[in-house]
């Protein structure tokens, strides 16, 4: 996991802001290059999207998410298809995850 990913999202998923790079996060929401990319839905749901850039840095940046929440990677692509948990999704779907609130 990228340095600016691992700082951004653990401030991201202690409700902190923090920016580093092309990231940043005001605790509620996670943006790249200005576009929201994951946001708390409330109820310990984070809803992702890769906002329409289905690209290397986005999907890292969602995988970062997921490892530090859940521990799993689920984003990727594959000849060309964007990939969440093993099925195909477009680049502006939104997919959630569930994460236990302590």
């Amino acid at each position: 996991m990228r340095k600016t990913t691992k700082a951004v999202v653990t401030a991201f998923l202690a409700g902190e802001r923090a920016a580093a790079s092309n990231t940043a996060t005001d605790g509620t929401k996670l943006t790249l290059h200005g576009n929201t990319i994951a946001w708390k839905a409330g109820g310990g749901v984070i809803t992702m999207t890769m906002a329409g850039y289905p690209t290397v840095t986005t999907r890292e940046r969602l995988n970062g998410v997921c490892q530090l929440a859940i521990g799993k990677r689920p984003f990727s692509q594959k000849r060309g298809v964007q990939i969440f948990n093993g099925r195909g999704i477009s680049a502006i779907d939104e997919v959630s995850i569930f994460v236990w609130e302590k």
